[in-house]
Order: C-alpha cells, then sequence, then structure tokens
C-alpha cells in the first residue's frame, strides 16, 4: 500500500511559488527512476490586498526601518497543496524518517529527524544509531527509517541502503522530505544549497554569532524564506564572508540594524537567550524539537553549527522575536485584565440580563457536536462566558430565483453589542467571572463596525448579481 502524504502551505508569496514547483519536480524525477509514485502542486489564489492595505504596509515598513532591505511583500498570496505518493522501492519499502544524530556528553542522543509521518521526530528524536543490515555499532552521524508493505520498520545506515532496500534513489528520496516540516522555518537543505556555503567548509557556522547575525539581518531585511530572491540564511552567508567586497552594501545595513537592536552587546544576549529558550523547550512541535537538538549543543558550549542545519539555526531569529511579541502581548492582556478585575463589579448570580460587548468568540468540540461560545464584557467591568443564543446565529432567507439565498442578519461577531438573559455562576476564586447557561432573549443592541461595513459590501454584490440575473 502506497503512503499518501499531503500538506497544504497557507498565504504563499508570488515569489516563493517557484519553490513548490523545483521541489516537486525534483521529488517527480525520483519517482519516475523508481517507476511509481509522484506528486502535484494545487494552487489557490488569495484575494489581493487593496491598494491602500499594501500602501498602508508599506508605509510601517519605512516608518520602522526607514526604507532599508527589502520591502514587505504586498504582491498576490496563494495557498499551496502539494499531495501524492511516496514511490515504494523494491521489497515495497517507503521511507519515514531521516535521522541526524548527536552524541551527548552522557552517551546518549539527541538527533535531527526528518520526516513525512506524524510523530516521527519524537518516536526517534533519542534513538542510537543503529543499523538493522550490518549491525555493527558504529558511531554513525546519519541513518534512515524504513517500512515496508507490511508496516514493518527498520532503521538503516547510510552506508547500507543500497545493500538492504535493493535501491540507491531512497536516500535522495529523504533529503526532499525535509521541504515538508523545514518550509515554514526556511531550513530546507539539499546538496545545491551545500555547494553555496563556501564560508562554513570545515568547522561549520559559528552558533551564537550566526544566531545574532539572524538577528540583525531579520532586523534589516525581514525574515526571508528559502526560496524567496535572497533567504535570510545566505545573508548570514554573506555576513559571514567579510572579506568579500560585494557584501559591503549588506554588511552596513546589518550594522545600522544592530545599533538600532541596542548594538552587538545586546545582540549576541539576545541570541544566547534565544538559543537557551529554545534548547529548554518541552512540547511536541516537530520544528521546535528539531531546533532544540540543533541548538542544545551550543548551550552545552559548542561554538559551531553543521552547515546541514544552518536553515533550522537561522529560523531561531523569527521564532525568537514572535516569542517575545507574545510575551509582550500576554503581560499587556494581564495588566489589563488585572486593572480590570480591580474595578469590576461582582459578575452576576442566578438568572439575569446583561448587557455588554463580544470580545471574544470560541467553538468548543465535545461528544454532542461543535457548541459557539461567547465571552462578553458587560458593562458592569466583570465577563460573563457563555453559548450564542440562536437569536445571534446569522439569519438568511429563502433562496432566491437569482440563485443565492439572502443574508437577513450577519451571526455573532467580536465588537457587538449585545443584551441577553441567562442563568449564571461565579467562577471559583473570581468574583468577576461568571459562566452561563440556558441563554434567551438575545438581541443586537449595536453591530461592531466591521459588521456593518461586510453587511453593506455583501448586500452591493448581491445587488449587482440580482442585475445581472434580473
Amino acid at each position: 500500500m502506497t503512503a499518501t502524504v499531503t500538506h497544504r502551505f497557507e498565504a504563499v508569496q508570488g515569489n516563493v511559488l517557484r519553490w513548490f514547483t523545483s521541489k516537486v519536480d525534483t521529488l517527480n524525477k525520483v519517482a519516475a527512476k523508481i517507476g511509481n509514485g509522484g506528486f502535484t502542486v494545487t494552487v489557490e489564489a488569495l484575494p489581493v490586498k487593496s491598494y491602500t492595505e499594501q500602501q498602508e504596509r508599506l508605509d510601517r515598513w519605512r516608518f520602522e526601518y526607514g526604507g532599508r532591505g527589502t520591502p514587505p511583500w504586498v504582491g498576490p498570496t496563494y495557498n499551496v497543496t502539494v499531495t501524492g505518493t511516496l514511490p515504494v522501492i523494491p521489497g515495497g519499502w517507503t521511507v519515514v524518517a531521516a535521522v541526524d544524530h548527536f552524541t551527548q556528553e552522557d552517551g546518549t542522543y539527541r538527533n535531527v529527524v526528518r520526516s513525512f509521518e506524524e510523530g516521527a521526530v519524537t518516536d526517534w528524536m533519542s534513538a542510537s544509531p543503529d543499523c538493522a543490515h550490518c549491525g555493527r555499532n558504529a558511531a554513525r552521524k546519519y541513518t534512515v527509517v524504513v517500512k515496508n508493505e507490511d508496516g514493518h520498520v527498520e532503521q538503516v545506515g547510510k552506508s547500507c541502503l543500497v545493500d538492504y532496500v535493493g535501491h540507491n534513489d531512497i536516500d535522495q528520496l529523504m533529503n526532499l522530505a525535509a521541504c515538508w516540516g523545514d518550509l515554514f522555518a526556511g531550513a530546507d537543505q539539499d546538496e545545491e544549497d551545500d555547494e553555496y556555503y563556501s564560508s562554513s567548509k570545515g568547522t561549520g557556522y559559528p552558533t551564537v554569532y550566526s544566531v545574532a547575525l539572524a538577528l540583525a539581518a531579520t532586523k534589516a531585511f525581514g525574515y526571508q524564506k528559502a526560496g524567496s530572491d535572497n533567504p535570510t540564511r545566505f545573508t548570514v552567508d554573506r555576513l559571514l564572508q567579510r572579506r568579500d567586497r560585494s557584501n559591503e552594501a549588506i554588511q552596513k545595513l546589518a550594522a545600522a540594524a544592530v545599533e538600532d537592536l541596542g548594538g552587538w552587546g545586546v545582540v549576541t544576549a539576545d541570541a544566547e537567550a534565544a538559543i537557551a529558550w529554545a534548547a529548554g523547550y518541552e512540547g511536541y512541535n516537530d520544528y521546535l524539537t528539531n531546533l532544540r537538538t540543533v541548538v542544545t549543543a551550543a548551550s552545552g558550549g559548542a561554538e559551531f553549527t553543521s552547515p546541514k542545519h544552518i536553515g533550522l539555526l537561522v529560523s531561531l531569529a523569527p521564532t525568537w522575536n514572535r516569542e517575545q511579541e507574545r510575551k509582550v502581548e500576554r503581560k499587556v492582556r494581564d495588566d489589563a485584565e488585572a486593572a480590570r478585575r480591580a474595578d469590576a463589579e461582582d459578575a452576576p448570580q442566578g438568572r439575569v440580563e446583561v448587557e455588554g460587548v463580544i470580545v471574544g468568540l470560541k467553538t468548543n468540540e465535545s461528544d454532542f457536536g461543535a457548541t459557539e461560545k461567547m465571552t462578553v464584557l458587560a458593562d458592569g467591568g466583570y465577563k460573563v462566558w457563555v453559548s450564542v443564543p440562536k437569536a445571534l446565529e446569522a439569519v438568511y432567507g429563502n433562496y432566491s430565483e437569482h440563485g443565492h439565498y439572502d443574508l437577513l442578519t450577519m451571526g455573532a461577531t467580536v465588537g457587538d453589542r449585545v443584551r441577553f438573559t441567562a442563568t449564571f455562576e461565579q467562577a471559583e476564586g473570581d468574583s468577576t467571572f461568571a459562566f452561563g447557561k440556558r441563554p434567551a432573549s438575545a438581541t443586537f443592541v449595536e453591530r461592531a463596525e466591521a459588521v456593518v461595513k461586510e453587511t453593506e459590501a455583501f448586500m452591493a454584490v448581491r445587488a449587482e448579481q440580482d442585475k445581472v440575473t434580473a
């Protein structure tokens, strides 16, 4: 049975589309050699940003970065879906994972795992480099995990692949698997890319210095994924090649970015903090798990990172920046919530009428189906959490003769002012929050501005359609 894999990439920039087609073309060449399997790319165009939205993005970039570096992308974007079947090699074997092994001080292993399969990173993260073919206990740096048509899984050393599975294209096939999980971080790395990294031959990339340069490059040019004209990992490589006069302009912009960030000492300290944060990750995200493996050696004092993993290392810069932004956002929310609680009235108990603004909507899944919930900030400063009443759901009229349902009322959204009655019970430990049930007598007091605009636009489109079909 052939293994089917599918992945959807959201909001891909138009200038990066060639990345997908080139990767899939290469994968299909491998499939053609093997005689089965293959992949296709489906592209769905997203609505083009209005001229005003484009100008706003460019204005923010000019204000924040002084017009330096690469401007933000304001061109067309696409949802890209890559799907197909993995080629099956003689004996019914398919690839599960490629494992790069790293030995820790205590003799255990912390690995980087590239895979098509969900959960493979966790399964093989600490595996020793064993080989089912030769059985030698060798200090291998690389193994491949394969599975036959009966679901039997084996780990094989790179040098034993041809003898064990009977086909030498399996290694090339596994290298291509990296594009799935790594594309988001711009961390894909194939043989052609290795040739570009002339400055990294030998000892590898200086770890802390490379992350610091990635932070500076991201500040100066914005983070650029693999497949763009100037990926950030290439910029870091150029910054390391200080003797190359062709890189002087990049050096100057990066130096200015370092000053904007507070100076080299601040940027280096930030890089070290980012490495320590990633090394302490304990979740189940495949990308962050692999990143933790790469930076764990650095947090333990290792000075260099393998050129093979420079994409992952450089991707730490935007990941760390997002984490800091989230930390600031969490603090702002926590401070606002603390201020609200300090000034709020106690939430009601029993069945009462409440009026306030919807500040949150969430769909809860259960054995009984999906239920839409809303959080309402009442005029008294307290919050209540309750199911969205039927009266606040979207309402459509009958199917018209012009080929569409008439929109009568749009459903509840954040920003709507509503009034309803429900039975409330205060949350344990927080008298300013209550859970409600059996909401009734609900009505919109005032619709959110975004809803008003969207409704007007919707009705305008319908009116034009009616003119055409009349």
